[in-house]
């Protein structure tokens, strides 16, 4: 068989050439035609373009939690007036929350520069209920690494009186829908500006390599926490949610699990861990089973939560291929009935951190890199459609496809090595 570069290269990538090789050695060492390993080749690793008819990529053992988180410079306005927020207006970007957050630090800030507030609103998070306040119009911009503002004009934002873990406020999906929103991962282990950047509309390439397009499903939550008919309401963008399965041993479901920038750690429902057989001891609870127990914060201030190990949580692509992690931390909280899990950042920012702390030490090896050079995110058709797109291009040396081996060739070659064996004890 002869093959040009491009062709041989392919071959090589996906694996397949050494599968063949290794068939054949099989074939002849049993003392086999060797036109049998062209059966059984294709029954070992598929990949490269193989791809395309499904399989599975193997990220490995996952982070536990995940620390860097993407960022946005904020400001805001109103009645024409700029008001103070430095030093804290360095916000949060998170496809987890559906508005625009103050914590304590910035509220006081807002509110000793001119913002008024002038309703009350019960928000829901994590920790359950906190009362927030309403603020005035205002004018709210942000940037991206770029430092190019973008604004959003006669938004309400929310004021808390709790802290938000260490940032000063969160900036919401209202900041992301109608436009594309990208993350670049590996310039966390730039030497001389160690952070993922974020770029909004940013042009995205219709055909890239190693990139795999996960589909979005956008849900609007109701707004319930209005104290009177007749106040005002904070901003409400739908949140983002994406096909997950997850394994525990035997057991495998699948949920809508919400796409969360904001978590540094992957979280299931009670009911998702009760399916998977979780609780082993039946008693009702995770508290006997867990490995630690973590402090989460947000929304409602802070709780504790047991934290479980699962054996493998799978993303679907759109073009078959599962991204997959394996020893998965999960956190198990219930933040809605209808939300069934929370996809981390940890899951998106695999391997970055350790990468850059062992290039910053010096060490050799530094060790592989992390699993995703970057992310995008499509949200320009979000609100008319429902739907959105998260892209994920895979580091190179980790978009190694695992195609499962097909049943009906798997038969194929097992009546072939039997009759071919039944025609060598005849002779």
């Amino acid at each position: 068989m002869t093959m040009d570069g491009d062709t041989a290269s392919a071959w090589e990538r996906s694996g397949m050439a050494t599968a063949a090789m290794t068939a054949q050695r099989h074939v002849l060492a049993r003392g086999l035609p060797p036109m049998l390993a062209l059966v059984l080749a294709p029954l070992a690793v598929w990949g490269g373009a193989a791809a395309a008819a499904g399989g599975s990529i193997d990220l490995g053992a996952a982070d536990e939690v995940v620390f860097a988180q993407p960022t946005v410079q904020v400001g805001v306005t109103a009645r024409g007036r700029l008001l103070d927020l430095e030093p804290n207006n360095e916000f949060l970007l998170d496809t987890g929350a559906s508005g625009i957050l103050l914590a304590k630090t910035a509220s006081d800030d807002l509110t000793a520069a001119g913002l008024q507030t002038v309703a009350t609103y019960t928000d829901f998070g994590v920790a359950g209920a906190a009362e927030t306040r309403v603020s005035e119009p205002c004018t709210f911009f942000f940037a991206g690494a770029d430092g190019v503002p973008l604004s959003l004009s006669g938004v309400r934002v929310q004021a808390s009186q709790q802290e938000l873990g260490t940032y000063p406020g969160i900036g919401g999906m209202p900041l992301m829908m109608g436009r594309t929103v990208s993350f670049d991962l590996s310039q966390q282990a730039n030497l001389n500006a160690p952070a993922m950047t974020v770029a909004f509309n940013a042009p995205i390439a219709s055909s890239v390599t190693h990139r795999y397009a996960v589909p979005l499903t956008m849900v609007t939550f109701p707004q319930t926490g209005q104290q009177n008919p007749t106040d005002p309401l904070p901003e409400n963008a739908p949140l983002p949610f994406a096909a997950v399965s997850v394994r525990s041993g035997a057991v495998v479901q699948q949920g809508s699990f919400l796409l969360d920038t904001g978590a540094q750690q992957c979280i299931l429902s009670s009911s998702m861990a009760f399916a998977l057989g979780l609780d082993r001891d039946g008693n009702g609870t995770f508290d006997n089973e867990a490995t630690s127990f973590q402090t989460v914060s947000g929304v409602g201030g802070q709780t504790q939560i047991p934290v479980l190990t699962i054996d493998q949580l799978s993303l679907p692509t759109a073009s078959g291929v599962d991204i997959v992690q394996r020893d998965v931390s999960v956190g198990i909280i219930d933040i809605d009935p209808s939300i069934s899990g929370v996809l981390g950042f940890n899951f998106l920012n695999k391997g970055w951190e350790v990468f850059a702390v062992n290039m910053f030490l010096g060490l050799d090896p530094l060790g592989p890199p992390g699993a995703f050079q970057r992310i995008d995110f499509d949200f320009r058709a979000a609100a008319a459609t429902g739907q959105g797109e998260m892209l994920l291009t895979v580091t190179p040396q980790f978009d190694v496809v695992i195609v499962p081996e097909p049943a009906g060739a798997a038969g194929v070659a097992i009546v072939l090595v039997a009759t071919l064996a039944r025609r060598r004890r005849r002779r």
